[in-house]
């Protein structure tokens, strides 16, 4: 993982996470197959189990593996690497938590299990937001929309009178990205990561070049870190003074794999 990031005397990373992760939940449909091909296990879940019924046989499954709290990414690496295969391809080993994430048949899934140090075996299920935010809702009249801003239900002006705006705090924004050219967000976006695309832009020297093709992700980073700009400093964000670390884990459509957000987090700590 590159160190992207140099700390100052006061540096900060709060993570704005939209996943529980690695809990098992069906995501994909297939077609029949043969179900011969699975059977009733202590490590496997049964959710990936009814997956792997339903799924061609060479079709491939996300899945994750979990491993003991103790297990450092060397063991995971040195446990896992001799099974790749056509059947199971690694996807991402963590170095902050104890999983592997994996492409697998159902027919691979055998091969999993069998991996000593493995606990579990479950489905590397996709998040979805509800629905995007408009930008015109981000910041409507009091008079005319019934809209109060956060600020003033959170009192959050009596902070920044006392000095509390955010400066000197970076925080990363796990979502769908960021319009870099959004008035509200123009320098404070001090980098860019893309899980999903991997169209990064991590030097702010030259201006950061980010993008937001579904909104949610814009909206939550305003409402972090807004400046105000686009509505003459009327409504700003919870913590104006901050920068910003966007990275993307979502797509076009606000979904997101647990593996992926998960390795948005490992980056953003990093």
């Amino acid at each position: 993982m590159p160190h992207i990031l140099k700390k100052p005397k006061r540096y900060f990373v709060f993570l704005l996470v939209i996943s529980i992760l690695m809990l098992p939940l069906p995501m994909l449909v297939g077609s029949n197959t043969d179900t011969a091909l699975v059977q009733t296990t202590e490590k496997v879940t049964s959710k990936l189990l009814e997956l792997a019924a339903i799924t061609e046989s060479d079709g491939l499954i996300p899945a994750v593996l979990r491993f003991p709290d103790t297990t450092d990414f060397e063991q995971m690496t040195e446990a896992v690497w001799f099974i790749q295969s056509h059947e199971v391809e690694v996807r991402h080993i963590f170095s902050s938590i104890p999983y592997v994430s994996v492409y697998t048949t159902p027919a691979g899934i055998e091969l999993l299990e069998n991996i000593p140090l493995v606990e579990s075996v479950s489905i590397d299920r996709e998040w979805s937001i509800s629905s995007s935010t408009p930008e015109y809702q981000l910041a409507q009249s009091e008079e005319s929309f019934g809209y109060i801003h956060p600020d003033g239900i959170l009192g959050a002006d009596a902070l920044w009178a006392d000095g509390f705006d955010g400066s000197g705090v970076t925080v990363a924004i796990l979502d769908s990205g960021a319009m870099g050219d959004h008035e509200d967000l123009e320098g404070r976006i001090i980098g860019f990561y893309d899980f999903v695309e991997e169209n990064h832009d991590m030097d702010p020297s030259d201006g950061i070049d980010a993008y937001d093709d579904e909104g949610h992700g814009t909206a939550c980073a305003w409402l972090v870190a807004g400046t105000g700009d686009g509505t003459d400093g009327d409504y700003k964000g919870m913590a104006p003074g901050a920068d910003l670390l966007i990275v993307k884990v979502l797509d076009s459509t606000g979904a997101g794999d647990d593996s992926v957000i998960a390795q948005g987090i490992d980056f953003a700590v990093e």
